[in-house]
């Protein structure tokens, strides 16, 4: 995850918390479980951020050949929300999702894909963005509101609800395709005007 150092996107997704279970005794680092133990003892399940769970993870104890820790799916990207996912992607709410990580559901996604083999993953990320960018360009044809703010920070009781309450769910990379999608079609809509005025 290293492409992008200057990414605000990427460091929330690299802050939020992911549940791991160490798989050996680690010294001194006790702190992490907030008690007043001073090591972490093997089998302990804790919540850490991504960026440390990424090192602990490809750390290998000499004498045991085995990895720190274990990554564990987070609720995030849970059995349950990928079957909501499969059901319909434009009904699930990515933003609250990753709520932690300021919205960014893919990118936390696709940092997590760094540290494990999840195909089925993957496969989920993939289908939904895909699915969602029509969606997501459909809104972003749409003219922004007379208050000149874009769709996806409105609340959902305009007649349009449906419309709105999915702008309202969109993850930070949709959010970012949808302003630059307005942006377009602001200045595809002033060039058409100056076409049939002169």
């Amino acid at each position: 995850m290293d492409d992008a150092y200057y990414s605000l996107d990427q460091l929330l997704a690299e802050n939020q918390k992911i549940p791991c279970i160490f798989n050996i005794k680690v010294p001194g680092m006790g702190y992490l479980e907030g008690t007043h133990e001073r090591d972490i003892q093997a089998y302990t399940a804790l919540e850490i951020p991504f960026w440390l769970a990424s090192i602990l993870s490809q750390q290998e104890d000499d004498d045991e050949a085995q990895s720190y820790l274990t990554i564990q799916i987070p609720p995030a990207f849970n059995l349950q929300i990928r079957n909501a996912l499969a059901a319909s992607t434009k009904n699930v709410n990515l933003k609250n999702l990753a709520a932690v990580s300021g919205g960014a559901w893919y990118e936390s996604g696709m940092a997590l894909l760094d540290m494990i083999d999840d195909l089925k993953l993957k496969v989920v990320l993939h289908k939904t963005f895909s699915d969602r960018l029509a969606d997501v360009m459909d809104l972003a044809a749409r003219p922004p509101l007379s208050s000149g703010e874009d769709r996806s920070s409105t609340s959902s009781n305009t007649t349009s609800g449906n419309h709105d309450e999915f702008a309202m769910g969109l993850d930070s990379w949709e959010r970012e395709l949808l302003l630059a999608g307005q942006a377009v079609s602001k200045r595809l809509a002033d060039w058409v005007k100056m076409r049939l005025i002169s």
